[in-house]
């Protein structure tokens, strides 16, 4: 959605802008608390995409949207500006950060892209390095060549800066503790054929 010609670039201003609009009114009659927020707000993930895909030019139509949808629905105009204002630096701020983040390819348009990219940002350093040179190739597709699954989390052992997390799928997976907080260090971890429970692991990646 990268419009060249001034007639186009309109046309698409607008029709986010209704579909912005369209949305948040369906959002607002999920229940909203005080009649302008709601457990699930659809436009959040449109204006995201449309700012990614076709860039922060598109902003006028999120803050207008925004700024309609709040206003028609009962909100003082000085409360729909401050919405407004807010859904569109969200919308920017997350996109800036989504096509600048190093794991980032591409448009997300499966569960497992999904999947791979929050697995990517959770890797640790080490553990993405290595994946990305043994693979020679971006993290994120990496990741979903691997064919991991997600799954709840079934019992969890923690070593002070260590632990070991245990998943309904069978598989385990490693973190470790550092500058940067929590980080995966192995994931699809189970016990080595023939070898006793807290024998090595053979695992799907690991640094």
């Amino acid at each position: 959605m990268r419009a060249s010609s001034p007639l186009a670039r309109s046309a698409a201003l607008f029709g986010l802008a209704l579909v912005y609009i369209a949305t948040a009114r369906g959002g607002l009659m999920l229940d909203p608390v005080g009649g302008f927020a709601t457990l699930v707000w659809p436009p959040t993930g449109i204006a995201l995409a449309a700012l990614v895909r076709g860039g922060p030019w598109l902003w006028p139509a999120i803050a207008t949207g925004a700024f309609v949808a709040n206003l028609s629905s009962g909100a003082p105009w000085l409360v729909a500006v401050g919405i407004a204002l807010g859904n569109t630096l969200e919308a920017l701020i997350g996109a800036r950060l989504l096509r600048s983040h190093p794991n980032y390819s591409g448009p997300v348009r499966r569960l497992r892209d999904a999947f791979a990219l929050l697995a990517c940002a959770l890797l640790s350093p080490d553990t993405r390095a290595a994946l990305e040179e043994e693979e020679q190739k971006p993290c994120r597709e990496a990741v979903a060549s691997l064919g991991l699954q997600a799954a709840p989390v079934t019992g969890l052992q923690l070593y002070i800066t260590n632990a070991k997390a245990d998943l309904a799928n069978g598989d385990s997976v490693f973190l470790s503790q550092g500058a940067e907080g929590w980080r995966l260090s192995a994931v699809g971890c189970r016990p080595a054929r023939g070898k006793p429970a807290d024998a090595p692991y053979d695992c799907a990646l690991e640094a």
